[in-house]
């Protein structure tokens, strides 16, 4: 009889025996777990490396954020903090919508990207988000995944606050280079994702891509109008998918992209979804103090404007751009263009977090604080780091690229040193020379 006590491990399958096995029956599948090579999971090429966790609950401040997770994983079956904690961002980001700005004219909408296996409690966070928003009567801003950049914009301009929230994202991240068969479908979605992120502190223009009966009810501009967006993605799909244009283009650097926990169950999880009333009357004080108003057309917001609460804390601002200025000249001497391009955003979305760190943490009277600054400075440049080291070494511009960097990265894994990465490359590929 097969043994279930160690149930869920990962098994490495030995090789047959020389003579073969005995029979079908007696096959690998059917062996004791005592016979075969268990293995620990290891970190893969699809493996992020872990935040800091203690940055899911800021100790000090972020009532509304802390509160968000703390309910989450009470309520979850399969509670997952890390993309709870993406949620709890994204619906803070929601609710603050176009009522609050900082004094650069930073705001607070956000693109999250949780990473984690299906199955996983990867819906807790948006459904929860979906319940909050609709019960404190903002409903109207959750919104599913747009199938094209023109129903994007057209919800946006319409809106004028929008959650889009989509289960499986990793095609945004697909470029003309990655499979080298044409524009893929979501290409323009990535470009109008690209534009809502860069007019959410100006003006956002309609694209018109072609004639539409409809767009005389669409406005044909809108002020300050805030994206957020809340995606997950399967690990090896959102890898596969990603390519050094991503990097340069500037969607993936300003997401901010966590892996997920692996499976849990919480036994008493009651899967309600239901905001808890700490929750909900966070909620109803950030809309209270920014305003439940939605601006479209050539209607402008007229937000609360947060700033520094001390010299210190302005002072903490400065050195941090400071430090993003000579970070990315440094990338850039060194001709590292796609590292420079991935932290290109650095000090942007530390600001934005740190607006959204001050609203969580008192709406009735926001302010950047040196705590709120160093809380999103840790979050956004630990969650780089990590995502930069797994995706760089794996990205390329073409199928046959890809293969080749995995080749070598699986060398490197197993303790093969390569000290001539052209040479080998050029070998992989069969285009090696005689002096090769």
């Amino acid at each position: 009889m097969r043994s279930t006590a160690n149930a869920g491990r990962c098994y490495r399958i030995p090789a047959p025996p020389r003579d073969g096995w005995p029979s079908v029956a007696a096959g690998p599948a059917d062996l004791e777990p005592e016979d075969v090579a268990a293995c620990a999971p290891t970190a893969s090429r699809t493996e992020l490396p872990r935040v800091d966790r203690a940055l899911f609950r800021p100790s000090g401040g972020c009532g509304f954020i802390s509160e968000f997770v703390a309910c989450g994983m009470a309520d979850a079956l399969h509670p997952n903090e890390p993309l709870l904690f993406l949620s709890a961002l994204a619906a803070c980001a929601t609710l603050a919508g176009q009522g609050f700005r900082t004094d650069r004219n930073a705001w607070p909408n956000q693109y999250v990207v949780g990473v984690a296996p299906t199955s996983t409690g990867k819906d807790a966070g948006q459904k929860l988000a979906a319940h909050l928003l609709a019960r404190l009567g903002v409903g109207d801003r959750i919104g599913g995944r747009p199938g094209s950049g023109p129903a994007l914009q057209d919800f946006l301009l319409l809106a004028g606050v929008k959650l889009f929230n989509s289960d499986e994202c990793a095609d945004l991240f697909k470029n003309l280079h990655a499979k080298g068969n044409g524009e893929p479908a979501g290409a323009s979605l990535n470009a109008q994702l690209l534009a809502a992120w860069s007019a959410s502190a100006g003006v956002y223009h309609r694209r018109q891509l072609k004639p539409d009966p409809k767009a005389a009810k669409v406005p044909a501009a809108g002020w300050n109008l805030q994206a957020t967006f809340c995606g997950w993605a399967q690990p090896g799909a959102f890898f596969d998918a990603l390519s050094p244009d991503d990097l340069a283009s500037g969607l993936l650097g300003r997401c901010l992209v966590l892996e997920g926990d692996p499976l849990s169950l919480n036994e008493s999880g009651a899967n309600l979804y239901a905001p808890t009333d700490a929750l909900l009357d966070w909620g109803r004080r950030i809309l209270k103090s920014g305003g439940r108003a939605t601006f479209t057309g050539e209607d402008r917001p007229a937000p609360r404007v947060v700033s520094p609460a001390d010299a210190s804390a302005a002072g903490y601002r400065l050195d941090l751009l400071r430090k993003e200025t000579k970070m990315r000249l440094d990338f850039e001497t060194q001709g590292d263009h796609a590292a420079a391009a991935a932290y290109g955003k650095t000090f942007e979305k530390a600001e934005k977090f740190a607006l959204l760190y001050a609203v969580a943490e008192n709406p009735e009277a926001p302010a950047l604080t040196v705590a709120g600054f160093e809380w999103a400075w840790r979050l956004v440049t630990s969650s780089t780091a990590a995502l930069f080291e797994r995706v760089r070494p794996l990205v390329a511009r073409t199928d046959h690229e890809r293969n080749v960097n995995r080749v070598l990265a699986l060398l490197r894994e197993r303790g093969i040193a390569i000290y001539d990465t052209a040479t080998a490359v050029r070998r992989l590929s069969g285009n090696a020379s005689d002096k090769d």
